[in-house]
């Protein structure tokens, strides 16, 4: 399929006008259909990537996590929290998905929703060894939780 080596070349431009051609959409529904989500992730166009995530039946995990970046990135929180989602049903164990979650609903205003998902998160990392974003992680669910550091409280106008 072209617009699979056009995707891979950086091509999305031209990848994106290969897989909405309606041919090749009637011959490899499917295959078209990622390869238009592929280029779209490319391009970083997060409110076109929508429809086509929401017609695309396979889960996909590192395709729907890239997309939920890009979602998540141009503020589309619930958007992206559904790809997310879809990620972790796929793998539980997936760090940046938990800890995306979080952060998705945080956005969406949903503080003590994303406290569970930042632990889960940092126990994850925690567990592989990365103490750096297990940290990032934990300041995150205590910001969420609402608490602050001491001097933040003393000095708090």
């Amino acid at each position: 399929h072209l617009a699979t080596c056009l995707n891979r070349l950086g091509r999305h431009d031209d990848a994106l006008a290969r897989a909405s051609d309606p041919a090749a959409a009637q011959q490899y529904p499917e295959r078209a259909l990622h390869e238009r989500i592929e280029a779209l992730i490319g391009l970083k166009q997060a409110r076109e990537l929508i429809g086509p995530l929401n017609a695309y039946v396979p889960k996909c995990p590192d395709l729907r996590a890239r997309a939920g970046t890009v979602l998540r990135e141009a503020g589309c929180n619930a958007e992206a929290l559904g790809q997310f989602a879809i990620v972790a049903r796929a793998r539980p164990d997936d760090r940046y998905a938990l800890w995306a979650i979080g952060d998705c609903l945080v956005a969406l205003g949903r503080r003590n929703d994303a406290v569970e998902w930042f632990e889960r998160a940092e126990l994850a990392y925690r567990e592989d060894g990365d103490g750096v974003k297990a940290e990032i992680c934990h300041r995150a669910s205590d910001q969420a939780r609402g608490r602050r550091g001491v001097f933040a409280w003393l000095f708090a106008r």
